[in-house]
């Protein structure tokens, strides 16, 4: 069933992109969007059994994930580097189709560990890269062909790595990257592979949780020489080895190191300015 469907069985209702706000009832239909009814419209028993389904919809479909990640659940699984994937579906997509391409989604990551949906036609993906996908290789492959595929037209944004000793702030980072993505989409409309250092930078540096998130990455393998070494030689290996005073296979060494840890390559120039940017105003 689509969208016209509905609305030939319920003409009374509408189609909207967000949860409409003040009388209307509105139902959250996975795949098509927020289908709303003017509350005047509605006999008192319509209004109970919508109520009803809603409250019964957020008892059992509510992802533990997603719980935890909204400050109101305890972590579902154990594991050592957490990345996120945030995935914003621009078109229309049945059930059945929406059900083939999360198939997909998890036989092209081996490692994810859950996915849900917070909002109409918006997913995110938990992935436990403990041992390192290079998912952004992986999905920059394979993301035209799923688009052509299925219909779609999509934006997915490769959130951070964040290691298990910073899981006290995963929500809060987690919160911060899913507000940053929802600006970029509040401005933007198309096919799109997001890093995470290109919309960092995109937003002015401006959300700070993140922006603590990666001094605390810096600071733990005590990178600061190294990101600036490299800064100021233009990520020339070569010449950031010579100041540093360190053999050049060494420097490659603790690079190889710190992107098996954070999935940053120090040799991308977004990569490298985010965490020169990071560590501006800390001690070297």
């Amino acid at each position: 069933m689509d969208r016209d469907s509905v609305l030939a069985f319920f003409p009374q209702g509408r189609w909207n992109e967000r949860n409409a706000n003040g009388d209307d009832i509105t139902l959250d239909v996975p795949g098509m969007g927020y289908f709303s009814f003017d509350r005047m419209t509605l006999t008192e028993r319509e209004k109970l059994l919508i109520e009803l389904l809603q409250n019964q919809a957020e008892t059992y479909a509510r992802s533990p994930w997603q719980s935890y990640f909204e400050n109101d659940g305890i972590r579902p699984t154990t594991f050592s580097l957490l990345q996120v994937l945030h995935v914003h579906i621009w078109s229309s997509i049945d059930q059945e189709g929406q059900t083939a391409w999360l198939d997909m989604m998890k036989q092209l990551l081996p490692n994810l560990q859950a996915s849900y949906s917070p909002e109409s036609n918006h997913h995110i993906f938990i992935l436990d890269q403990s041992t390192l996908l290079d998912v952004r290789e992986i999905l920059g492959d394979t993301l035209a062909t799923m688009e052509f595929d299925f219909g779609l037209r999509m934006t997915i944004f490769l959130g951070q790595l964040w290691p298990e000793w910073l899981e006290s702030q995963w929500p809060l980072l987690i919160q911060a990257e899913q507000d940053l993505f929802r600006k970029w989409c509040a401005g933007h409309q198309q096919s799109f592979l997001l890093t995470f250092s290109y919309l960092y930078l995109w937003s002015g540096q401006s959300y700070l949780q993140l922006q603590s998130g990666l001094r605390q990455l810096i600071s733990n393998q005590q990178m600061e020489a190294i990101i600036e070494a490299l800064w100021e030689e233009g990520a020339v290996l070569t010449k950031a080895a010579q100041k540093l005073y360190l053999h050049r296979n060494t420097l490659q060494y603790r690079l190889d190191k710190w992107q098996e840890m954070t999935g940053l390559q120090l040799k991308d120039l977004n990569d490298l300015a985010i965490c020169h940017q990071a560590i501006l105003g800390m001690s070297i």
